[in-house]
């Protein structure tokens, strides 16, 4: 097929949006720097609601469905938003865009972004090109230009002409062929999901439908369905080898920052070339592509998702000999069904709970005590520890070492927004500052996150973390039909909070750099303006209105260092930008802005 073959763009560009602001930011700003000019005219925002259709709360704010709006009307001011009536869910949030492309527009061809891809500048010039083969080529539905996240730079320019099939349905371009074609699929699965939130869709009666295709997986997606779909209209998915995308949703719908990183996903590196055409499949190697695709999703013995027989130790019955075999105890109740019940749900594999007790400071010492040189005759080993910034202030604050006999009872859980923006680990690097104030942590993803690069730039310091870790009023309403309530874990009346920050913070290994402060954000300040502390960075993130983000940056501004920084999250909220604007005024420094970071040096 040659590549010089034109395509009917300006396709018209669907992003579809939630509740994370932050994320929109990023995808936005990298869709306006695309080689090929972007018409604003073309973009709509399909921005789903906070609301169901019984008027109760879902996952996210009115505050957020307004900050995405907002952050899409800077960058696209002349772009269409497409507000939803109620929350849709992604299924049918995607299948009215799709609708409105296709049967409103009339468009040979869609594309369709979600708010956690960041693209290259020859983004859409290299989907252009593969666009261009899948309108001229009858098999070919789909094609993205997201390539290998964890190819090398130099694989991606020795295979830069090279087309595999598609993973992922990411940045990917849909004809309306293969849309019309495959509605009466979809549509059977739409199905399940028009009457009730999508994360509660009927999985069990989903999976029977799969299997009426011939298809066993555990998996129950609206992706899932589509590509079923294709493999059984004998149509192709395709991309390009070289990466124009890169993910960063680490935190979503079927992605949590601990899977996010285990499949190496922050470690993208865009190839930055524009493409110089691709080596499209023969006719052949198209029937060779999707045959095999076809083969896979009927394979029982297919590794993503798939049922696998096979004999394994019963939960209980694993976590019962780890404990005694570790720990040399039978386990506490709280762990033994912490532990089964995320084994049961898949949320842990067995690796992780032998990680997380063998990380425990209770393991330590057992094993200590039971190793030949912690046996000598009347003595117990010394736990003696060498005296570190952390442990002088764990002292002063607490009188005691808090992690000294706690084991992680929660699987790990870094459920977070914004943790991981560069801004932080750059700042860091270029201050490297003894301590680090985190106020308003929730799970402990940021906290974590700057914790572990100064143990890896090897400073002797520490991260304090404040919030109450009680949840806010929203997670109190035991009404609300999304039972968001639950998040709170609770344990006799009292929110279990504190232990999942605990849980992740040894589990990823920085207990010894780590200090929660439990207390509201006031509270905290004072606390440790008495102790005198001074930090060199400050990161506050515990609300979006005004007068709170303006009453914390004036507390954590006096404890701050002379050249120390302020940063701030969530500057896309209407109230946290004109709090960090007027506090910028306030002080007589400069606000710099890093979307959604804030940040304000202090002379």
């Amino acid at each position: 097929m040659p590549d010089s073959l034109a395509v009917s763009l300006p396709a018209p560009i669907a992003i579809m949006s939630f509740n994370r602001p932050g994320m929109l930011e990023r995808v936005l700003a990298s869709l306006k720097a695309q080689t090929l000019p972007v018409a604003e005219q073309r973009v709509h925002l399909f921005q789903d609601a906070a609301r169901n259709r019984s008027g109760g709360m879902t996952r996210a704010t009115e505050d957020e469905i307004a900050a995405c709006i907002s952050v899409f009307r800077r960058h696209f001011p002349d772009g269409v938003v497409h507000e939803a009536p109620h929350n849709l869910g992604i299924a049918l949030n995607f299948d009215r865009a799709e609708r409105f492309f296709f049967e409103t527009l009339n468009a040979e061809l869609g594309i369709f972004f979600e708010d956690d891809m960041v693209l290259s500048p020859h983004y859409l010039d290299a989907l252009e090109k593969l666009s261009a083969f899948a309108l001229a080529e009858e098999r070919v539905g789909y094609v993205a230009a997201y390539g290998q996240h964890h190819a090398s730079p130099e694989e991606h320019g020795r295979l830069r002409r090279r087309i595999m099939p598609m993973g992922h349905n990411w940045g990917f371009a849909l004809t309306r062929r293969q849309w019309k074609r495959q509605r009466e699929i979809v549509e059977g699965y739409l199905h399940f999901v028009r009457d009730c939130e999508y994360r509660y869709r009927p999985h069990e009666e989903i999976r029977a439908y799969f299997a009426r295709f011939g298809v066993t997986t555990t998996q129950t997606s609206q992706d899932t369905a589509k590509e079923i779909a294709s493999a059984v209209l004998g149509t192709a998915r395709l991309m390009c080898f070289p990466a124009y995308g890169s993910y960063i949703g680490d935190v979503g719908e079927h992605y949590t920052p601990a899977l996010y990183k285990a499949l190496d996903f922050g470690r993208t590196v865009l190839f930055e070339h524009a493409p110089d055409g691709f080596d499209f499949p023969t006719t052949q190697e198209l029937t060779t592509m999707i045959e095999a695709t076809r083969a896979q999703l009927s394979d029982p013995a297919r590794s993503n998702g798939v049922k696998l027989t096979s004999e394994r130790l019963p939960a209980d019955l694993f976590v019962d000999t780890l404990y005694r075999g570790l720990l040399d105890r039978q386990p506490d109740l709280a762990g033994f069904h912490s532990f089964t019940d995320a084994l049961e749900k898949k949320a842990l594999q067995p690796v992780d709970v032998v990680r997380s007790i063998v990380g425990s400071a209770e393991f330590s010492r057992s094993y200590a005590q039971r190793s030949p040189s912690g046996r000598t005759a009347g003595r117990q080993p010394s736990e003696e520890k060498p005296r570190t910034m952390a442990r002088e202030l764990q002292q002063r604050l607490f009188g005691e070492d808090i992690y000294a006999g706690f084991a992680p009872t929660l699987r790990k859980d870094l459920q977070g927004w914004n943790s991981h923006h560069p801004a932080l680990t750059r700042e860091i690097t270029a201050r490297r500052p003894r301590i680090v104030i985190d106020v308003g942590v929730w799970k402990g993803a940021s906290t974590i996150h700057m914790a572990k690069h100064m143990q890896a730039l090897g400073l002797d310091g520490a991260v304090i973390a404040v919030d109450t870790f009680l949840g806010s009023p929203e997670h109190w309403n035991r009404d609300r039909p999304d039972r968001i309530f639950e998040d709170l874990g609770l344990k006799h009346g009292w929110p279990s909070l504190y232990w999942q920050f605990l849980s992740n913070v040894v589990a990823e290994g920085v207990s010894s750099l780590v200090l929660p402060v439990p207390q509201t954000s006031e509270n905290a300040a004072v606390i440790l303006q008495r102790l005198g502390l001074r930090a060199g960075m400050v990161h506050i993130d515990a609300a979006h209105e005004y007068e709170p983000v303006l009453r914390d940056a004036r507390m954590y501004w006096d404890l701050l260092e002379p050249g120390g920084l302020l940063i701030g999250d969530d500057h896309p909220w209407p109230g946290v930008a004109r709090a960090a604007r007027d506090f910028a005024a306030e002080v007589g420094q400069p606000l710099r802005v890093e979307e959604p970071k804030w940040m304000i040096e202090k002379a």
